[in-house]
């Protein structure tokens, strides 16, 4: 990214400070949750999706890739959880392509303990956006133990393969289903836990306070050391 950030804008000494996360509370009984405030999902593993539905994130490749393994997952839903920006209705037509029509749900935007629970829930979370300038979720996803699916045009996909906690996989149904088959034979809590150490060690508020503190002194240092140098005699 820094090196994008040099050649796009002629930018020298450039340094990315990631975007911050809260720690989530600590939340029992997600499942009761959800059984309430989602019932179609009740006792059905599900993959998420949190976001504003719109066609440059591309929610309807979830449901493309999701059709080719209903035969090996068939009790796998998927939720997709965000209010409609010009998007629902090209997801509408992979349902009807696919005849997913008892596979979908999209509860509209969710805040508060029903999206604690459903991050801490879903068994992978996924964001096939064709470009995203960091994507919070991802992180939020990550700091909840919930392994993530993320294509390239995704920046914080940089996160989940350095933590090892989910896979950076081509924005294609095929390549999105073979992702989420090798997440979902996976061990989840441990990938999980990848990611929530991942994101405790650098992308809570206070460990990238700690990378802005570094980054100002290193800057007061240096300028400290170009002032200090003596003029020369002409």
């Amino acid at each position: 990214e820094e090196v994008s950030l040099q050649k796009s804008f002629g930018l020298l000494n450039v340094v990315c400070v990631p975007h911050g996360t809260t720690r989530p509370p600590h939340q029992s009984g997600e499942r009761d949750v959800l059984d309430q405030q989602i019932p179609e999902i009740r006792g059905r593993p599900f993959i998420l999706f949190i976001g504003r539905i719109h066609t440059k994130k591309r929610p309807h490749l979830m449901v493309n890739a999701a059709a080719r393994l209903r035969n090996e997952f068939p009790e796998l839903m998927i939720v997709l959880a965000g209010h409609d920006d010009g998007g629902l209705s090209a997801v509408r037509e992979a349902i009807e392509r696919n005849g997913m029509h008892d596979a979908v749900v999209a509860p509209g935007f969710l805040a508060g303990e029903v999206k604690q629970a459903v991050l801490s829930a879903a068994q992978v979370f996924v964001l096939p956006s064709r470009d995203e300038n960091f994507g919070v979720a991802v992180v939020e996803a990550m700091a909840h133990g919930t392994p993530i699916l993320v294509t390239p045009g995704v920046a914080s996909h940089e996160y989940v393969d350095a933590s090892g906690c989910g896979l950076t996989v081509d924005g294609t149904p095929e390549a999105l289903a073979d992702g989420l088959r090798s997440l979902l034979r996976q061990d989840r809590d441990e990938l999980g836990q990848r990611g929530r150490r991942y994101v405790e060690e650098h992308l809570t508020w206070p460990a990238v306070v700690a990378q802005l503190d570094e980054v100002y002194r290193s800057a007061i240092e240096q300028q400290q050391q170009a002032c200090s140098q003596p003029l020369p005699i002409s």
